[in-house]
């Protein structure tokens, strides 16, 4: 079952991968194309240097590095707290509920099945935290015509970026944490 999952996720990214490198091929031959017949074209444009922007976007990304670093260091608490305790599991653990409320699956406790979710959530953590970190760094683009209302609005669309990947961040952390499995064995807790 985890293999034909492994085997779908390498298929696509794959599919991706090579989807990618056949799109830009395709756009550098047009590039090429359009360069070869109508040569260097001059385009008027501004470069305008927004410190003040520049500021309040470095404020933002060290705000959202330490609100990410939360979820980080919960899973790495959790996993201390596991390692402790980890006699004290039940034989078979649930890792998944349905609708009601109630395991339907379950894994033997061994120290690989256990600590598999751990890292599952962990580096599913670490890549949320170098994307959403990478997306919050992205290049903004302030519109030259109404430079304040596009700084404001620029400042806004950064802080939804953050709290939506801080959001995602917390739901994913909430379905992979272990202490929904340990919860069937309550003295722990």
């Amino acid at each position: 079952m985890e293999l034909s999952y492994f085997i779908g996720i390498i298929g696509f990214l794959l599919y991706e991968s090579i989807l990618y490198i056949h799109t830009h091929k395709k756009a550098k031959k047009l590039k090429s194309e359009i360069y070869a017949k109508l040569g260097h074209i001059d385009i008027d444009s501004k470069l305008i240097v927004d410190m003040d922007f520049i500021n309040k976007k470095n404020k933002i990304i060290k705000k959202f590095k330490i609100i990410y670093l939360i979820p980080i260091l919960f899973t790495l608490g959790m996993s201390i707290f596991i390692a402790f305790n980890y006699n004290q599991l039940p034989d078979s653990i649930a890792t998944h509920w349905n609708i009601n409320g109630s395991p339907d699956v379950f894994i033997d406790k061994s120290f690989l099945n256990v600590f598999k979710l751990i890292g599952t959530d962990f580096c599913l953590m670490v890549l949320l935290y170098i994307t959403s970190i990478g997306s919050i760094k992205s290049r903004i683009k302030i519109d030259t015509n109404r430079i304040e209302e596009s700084r404001v609005e620029n400042i806004k669309y950064l802080n939804k970026i953050g709290y939506c990947f801080n959001i995602d961040d917390y739901n994913d952390n909430t379905v992979f944490t272990t202490l929904l499995s340990i919860k069937q064995n309550y003295q722990l807790l």
